[in-house]
C-alpha cells in the first residue's frame, strides 16, 4: 500500500510529490454577477460530476451570496440557481441522468427543517419540490445522504427515526420509483453517512449511532450484530442487509468505536473511509475517538481494511470525504479531524490511497 499526503492552505492546494505530471490548482468559484464584493460562496454542501463538463455544486450561502447551487460547464463555475441548496450539513447532490438530478434541501417557508425536503430538477427546470408537514401521518425524517441508478431510481437517507404512531422503526429512508417518493424504515437503526451505486445495487456507509455525533439515544436493531456494528449496508431489489464487514479491533478500544463518513465507486472499485466514531455509545463528549483513520475497499466479492501507514496521520484524523479514482485501484481521500470539522481557516489535507 503506498500513501502520499498533500498538505496545504485553505486557499491554495499544492502539488504532490508522489505524481510530477500531476497537479492540484484552486478551483474556486466566482462570485455571481451582481454581487456587490469579491467574496466567498459560504460553505460547501456537496460536490458531484456527471461527466467533465457537467459539475454541480450546493454553497451554504451567506450575507452576499444567496443559498443555492453552480454548474460547472468544464470552462468555469457559474450560479444556476438561488434554490434547491442548502446547509451545508444536509444539503446533497445526485445526478440521476445527463440533465437530471435530485437535492436534497430544506422546505419553503413556513415549514423548515434542514435535510427534510427534496428538489428534483431536469433539463434546468425545477420540476418537483417535495416535504411534509411536521403534523402529517408519515413525515419526512433528516435526510443526508443520496444517489440514484438512473431517473427511476433514487434513494435518500437519513438517520434512525420512527413514523409518529411508532409502528416503523430504522433508519430513515425515501425512494423514488420514477414516479413515486415513498418512505422506507430500514431495519438495522444506525444512521447513514453517505450512498453510492455498485453493481446495480446501492451501498451505504454507517454512523455507529442513530444519527451524526448522536451519543446517547440507543440504536434500534432489529437484529443483533455480533463482532461489532455493521457500518456498510446495502440496498437492492431483495430490500437492506448488512454487509459483510466489521472494522478490525485495535487494542484498548471497543468494537464500536469506528465509524464510517463516506463511500463513493467508479463503477468498477468501491471505497469507504471514515475514522473514530463521533456517535454511539463510545464517542466521547463533543468528539471522536481517538483512533487513525480507516480506509475499506471491495476488493473482488470481499471487503479488505486498507491497511494505512499510520505515522503520516495525527491520532484523530478522519477521512471525510473520498473518491474512487477512474482508470486506477486507487482513492484520493480528503483528511480532516473532528476539531476541524467546520473550520474555515483550517489546512486542507489530501490522500492518496493506493492498495
Amino acid at each position: 500500500m503506498a500513501l502520499a499526503i498533500v498538505c496545504a492552505a485553505a486557499a491554495a492546494i499544492v502539488p504532490t510529490a508522489a505524481s510530477a505530471a500531476s497537479s492540484w490548482r484552486l478551483e474556486q468559484p466566482a462570485p455571481p454577477p451582481g454581487a456587490p464584493f469579491s467574496v466567498p460562496l459560504g460553505a460547501p454542501g456537496d460536490i458531484r460530476f456527471a461527466g467533465p463538463s457537467r459539475g454541480l455544486l450546493s454553497v451554504e450561502g451567506n450575507a452576499t451570496i444567496a443559498r443555492g447551487l453552480f454548474f460547472y460547464d468544464g470552462v468555469r463555475w457559474r450560479q444556476l440557481a438561488t434554490v434547491c441548496g442548502g446547509p451545508a450539513d444536509t444539503s446533497r447532490i445526485a445526478w440521476s441522468g445527463p440533465t437530471e438530478f435530485w437535492t436534497i434541501t430544506e422546505p419553503s417557508r413556513p415549514r423548515a427543517g434542514s435535510g427534510t425536503a427534496l428538489c428534483h430538477v431536469k433539463d434546468g427546470v425545477v420540476v418537483g419540490s417535495y416535504s411534509t408537514a411536521d403534523s402529517a401521518a408519515d413525515p419526512y425524517r433528516q435526510m443526508v445522504a443520496a444517489a440514484c441508478n438512473g431517473p427511476n431510481d433514487c434513494w435518500f437517507a437519513g438517520g434512525g427515526a420512527q413514523d409518529p404512531l411508532g409502528q416503523r422503526v430504522g433508519g430513515f429512508h425515501l425512494h423514488w420509483d420514477g414516479s413515486d417518493l415513498r418512505t422506507v424504515y430500514a431495519p438495522q437503526g444506525r444512521g447513514v453517512s453517505a450512498i453510492t451505486v455498485f453493481g446495480g445495487r446501492f451501498v451505504e456507509s454507517m454512523f455507529v449511532g442513530r444519527s451524526r455525533e448522536n451519543r446517547t439515544e440507543p440504536v434500534d436493531l432489529a437484529r443483533p450484530e455480533l463482532r461489532g456494528p455493521r457500518i456498510l449496508h446495502s440496498i437492492d431489489a431483495q430490500g437492506f442487509r448488512n454487509e459483510p464487514f466489521v472494522a478490525a479491533s485495535r487494542p484498548g478500544l471497543p468494537d464500536d468505536a469506528t465509524e464510517l463518513l463516506a463511500i463513493d465507486s467508479d463503477g468498477v472499485n468501491l471505497w469507504a473511509g471514515g475514522g473514530g466514531a463521533a456517535s454511539g455509545p463510545a464517542a466521547p463528549e463533543d468528539g471522536s475517538v481517538v483512533r487513525p483513520p480507516i480506509a475499506v475497499r471491495r476488493f473482488g466479492d470481499f471487503w479488505q481494511e486498507v491497511a494505512l501507514d499510520e505515522s503520516k496521520f495525527g491520532p484523530a484524523d478522519l477521512i471525510t470525504a473520498i473518491a474512487a479514482m477512474p482508470g486506477s485501484d486507487d482513492a484520493v481521500a480528503a483528511v480532516s479531524t473532528f476539531a476541524d470539522r467546520r473550520s474555515t481557516t483550517a489546512k486542507a489535507r489530501v490522500a492518496r490511497i493506493t492498495p
